[in-house]
């Protein structure tokens, strides 16, 4: 645990694995764990239609500290459940952390 960063979570990186068939399938695989800080800004939850039915989604931000490998390609780990990076905002060249916009309930 490093101050305020008091959780851990994966990130988790997509890459596609033939299927024996001529097609191909996606699979994750843990790409890095890092420590994050899960702030208290406005978490948004809402519903949507999803194949015909609601499903619940939530917002999620965490903070972590500065990479540059990461995009919104990746997905998040979080106490088992897994999270869609939907943003990673833009900030100072010279910041020190970087926030990743994530939401729950949508696998895709």
């Amino acid at each position: 645990m490093i101050g305020k960063l008091d959780q851990r979570i994966t990130i988790q990186r997509s890459t596609l694995t033939p299927d024996g068939i001529g097609g191909s399938t996606i699979t994750w695989a843990d790409y890095v764990k890092v420590w994050t800080q899960v702030t208290p800004k406005p978490l948004k939850a809402h519903e949507t239609m999803v194949d015909d039915r609601m499903t619940a989604t939530q917002i999620v931000w965490f903070t972590i500290y500065d990479r540059k490998d990461l995009t919104e390609k990746d997905r998040v780990v979080w106490y088992g459940r897994i999270l869609n990076i939907r943003s990673i905002p833009i900030t100072s060249t010279r910041s020190q952390f970087m926030d990743l916009i994530c939401e729950a309930g949508i696998t895709s």
